[in-house]
């Protein structure tokens, strides 16, 4: 009976650590992860799946993993002034989202609605909401 008993928590053990390692790399190979760790979240964070989902259609991807990137590099860099550098290095960033805001703006202005990608235009809000 003892050899069974064994033998069954083995396969349970080893069942749980495939689900366990097979999940790890599927979250840490998806792009849009440290788009949703910028704003908080964790895997664990119930909001995580929707994060994921949105992050993935969001019009301004691009503009929001830029700003990602200039950040973890600049705090890799060492420099004594993180904010000020931090601050030099997202002005073409927000230039960019100030820029397509205003176009989009316009356009909802003439047809009412905006060019969102997948997202949509929120007239209330005047900008791209999920």
């Amino acid at each position: 009976m003892r050899p069974i008993a064994s033998l069954a928590l083995i396969v349970v053990a080893v069942s749980v650590m495939g689900c366990a390692t097979s999940q790890a790399p599927k979250v840490a190979a998806d792009p849009n992860a440290p788009l949703c760790a910028f704003g908080g979240l964790t895997p664990a964070s119930p909001e995580w799946a929707k994060c994921l989902a949105t992050m993935a259609v969001n019009p301004d991807r691009d503009l929001l993993a830029a700003l990602i990137a200039a950040r973890a590099e600049t705090e890799a860099s060492g420099v004594p002034d993180v904010r000020a550098v931090l601050a030099k290095r997202t002005v073409p960033i927000d230039a960019e989202y100030l820029r397509r805001m205003e176009v989009r703006r316009a356009q909802a202005a003439g047809t009412g609605t905006a060019d969102c990608g997948a997202w949509h235009w929120d007239a209330g809000m005047g900008a791209c909401r999920p």
